[in-house]
Order: structure tokens, then C-alpha cells, then sequence
């Protein structure tokens, strides 16, 4: 059947986009005892490096110390938990852009804003709710830093990552699905569907027209809702939620 239609979609990407209104009040939880959260310094760069470099990372890899240098020097920022003098939890901030270059997406910043992108909680130390309190330190400390909003994107099946995100008070603003066909023995982008919840929700305005931008394929803008098929769990309780400020229904979740 392949042989026949060469240009079928091989591929399909689901991204949930998510935001965070830290001018609300931010929960106050307390991290794990001994565990320190903190931005982190130049000194901490070679622990970060080998955090980096694990076998089970799934973010981008950086293999060499100047590349978390240039970072920084770009801007970017790590959060940072840290048990007795070991790394067990990160998080990146970006405050200029929230693109996914890999993925042809590309969303550019402004002033108030910034995009958590790679987070990882050790597996040794997940469930004992550091990531949560990871999170709502971020915030107060982002909050202090005068920034407004924060967003992220979040694969739908995410479980864990979407059970901290319902409990520090993310919102749900839309979606993105892109597929993919294999052309010449190259994988291209084809077609994006993006969808808004709620357009005039100001939360929503990063991730949909004008700002939003596609580098290749088709791209379709709407009004949407949340149709993952098999959503379950923490996922559908997230997903289930959104409504904008006025909405007849709870937005906290």
C-alpha cells in the first residue's frame, strides 16, 4: 500500500500549548527537604553539563561547557533544584523566543514574556513533588524579574508534565498538529493545524496569528477544542479546562 501511495503522511506531531498568568497569586509549596531551587551561575555550569549529558536526557544536548555558556550569554536561564550539592532538577527559560526551530515553528517574544523549554526531574527523585515546587519557585522568581506570562509547549501525552502543570495553575490556550510525508527519502513538513481555545483570551495571543509562524507546509489557523483521541487522566483534566477569565466555567484547576 505504501508502494502504491508513496506520499502518505507518515507522521503525526501533537503539541498542547500551555500558559501561566503569574500576575495571579502563586501557591506557595515547599520543595523536598535539603533541596535548594535557584537560577543557575557560572559555577554551576560543569554540573549542569553532565545533567545535560545523561544517557536518559531527552532535551537538546549541549556537548561542551561553552555551549551552556553561550547561552547564557544569549540570554537563556536554567532553574535549577539542587540536593545536597547534586543537579536533580532543570528547567530552561528563553525570553526572546519560543520556537521549536526542529519543528518549523517560530513565535517571537516581547517584553513580560518567557518560554520554559527542556525540564527534567531526575527519576530518583520524582514523585516526591519537587517539580511542582520547582515550578511556583520559578514563577516568584520570574514574577520578580518583571515578567508576566510564561508559556510552554507540552506533548498531550505528557502525563507527568501535565499533572504538575494543572496543579501550578496552567492554562490550556491551544494546540498544534503537523504531519509529515516522506518525500525523496526526506521528511517534510506538509501541513500545520493550529488552533486557538479562546482567541480573545490575552494568554492565547504567543501561540496564534500574527505571531505564529510556520517556516514550511500549509498552515491552518481556527477556533478550536481539545478532540485527542484516548485523552485519560491528568491529561484530559488539563485539557478539559480551559476556559477564558468570565467563562461560565472554573478556569483553576
Amino acid at each position: 500500500m505504501l508502494r502504491k501511495f508513496p506520499y502518505l503522511p507518515l507522521h503525526r506531531l501533537k503539541l498542547l500549548a500551555v500558559a501561566w498568568d503569574l500576575t495571579a497569586t502563586t501557591p506557595d509549596l515547599l520543595p523536598p527537604r535539603d533541596v535548594v531551587l535557584r537560577p543557575a551561575e557560572s559555577a554551576d555550569f560543569p554540573r549542569l553539563l553532565s545533567f545535560m549529558q545523561r544517557p536518559d536526557f531527552q532535551g537538546e544536548r549541549v556537548p561542551l561547557l561553552s555551549g551552556i555558556e553561550q547561552r547564557y550569554e544569549e540570554g537563556d536561564v536554567c532553574f535549577i533544584g539542587e540536593y545536597r550539592g547534586e543537579i536533580a532538577y532543570i528547567s530552561w527559560m528563553r525570553f526572546d523566543s519560543a520556537s521549536l526551530g526542529k519543528f518549523g515553528i517560530e513565535i517571537s517574544l516581547v517584553s513580560g514574556e518567557a518560554y520554559v523549554g527542556t525540564a527534567m526531574t531526575l527519576p530518583e527523585f520524582r514523585g516526591r513533588g519537587l517539580a511542582t515546587a520547582a515550578e511556583t519557585a520559578r514563577a516568584r522568581w520570574l514574577r520578580d524579574k518583571g515578567i508576566g506570562q510564561t508559556y510552554a509547549w507540552v506533548h498531550p501525552s505528557n502525563f507527568v508534565m501535565l499533572k504538575v502543570m494543572r496543579r501550578t495553575d496552567a492554562r490550556p490556550v491551544g494546540h498544534i498538529v503537523q504531519f509529515f510525508m516522506k518525500v525523496s527519502r526526506q521528511t517534510r513538513r506538509i501541513l500545520n493545524l493550529a488552533a486557538s481555545f479562546h482567541p480573545d483570551d490575552p494568554l492565547a495571543s504567543w501561540c496564534s496569528p500574527p505571531r505564529l509562524h510556520f517556516t514550511s507546509g500549509i498552515s491552518v489557523y481556527r477556533r478550536g477544542r481539545i478532540e485527542w483521541p484516548g485523552g485519560h487522566g491528568a491529561s484530559q483534566s488539563l485539557l478539559s479546562a480551559p476556559q477564558p477569565p468570565g467563562s461560565s466555567r472554573q478556569m483553576r484547576m
